[in-house]
């Protein structure tokens, strides 16, 4: 579920509140390229979403969505919303972002929700024979 939400890239986001009549899956969430180092807005504390290199992602919920048109950049032609999003950083810290594009929010998991963590989950122990791992990983 998660790829095909992440791959479709034209799709509409949907806001919090038509969440409430069409949500996600339960165990998915949406999260958000964010650099903690933007520039404010306005006065009212509203930051304006900037491209960045960053790795940084935070959950966020998408509070509003604006339909655009961008004529003059070849690269963008695909978004056509803009979306403002309430970024939670940690549990003190939380950012209201606007015009962040669609490329800038993605679907995770949620926290102890993978498969990975299924108590009837298949494991198996693996091992290694001596011979195929270096000197240097052995404990000494």
């Amino acid at each position: 579920a998660l790829m095909r939400l992440n791959n479709d890239q034209s799709s509409i986001l949907r806001t919090r509140s038509e969440q409430n009549s069409m949500p996600y899956p339960s165990h998915v969430q949406t999260v958000c390229y964010f650099s903690k180092h933007h520039d404010y807005d306005d006065s009212e504390g509203i930051l304006r979403w900037q491209f960045t290199t960053t790795t940084e992602m935070y959950p966020c919920s998408i509070l509003a969505r604006e339909s655009f048109r961008n004529d003059q950049s070849q690269q963008d032609k695909s978004d056509t919303h803009l979306y403002m999003v309430h970024v939670i950083i940690d549990d003190s810290t939380d950012a209201y972002v606007v015009n962040v594009p669609r490329y800038g929010i993605f679907f995770a998991e949620k926290a102890y929700q993978s498969n990975q963590l299924l108590k009837c989950g298949f494991r198996r122990f693996i091992s290694l024979a001596d011979d195929m791992v270096p000197e240097s990983w052995k404990k000494q």
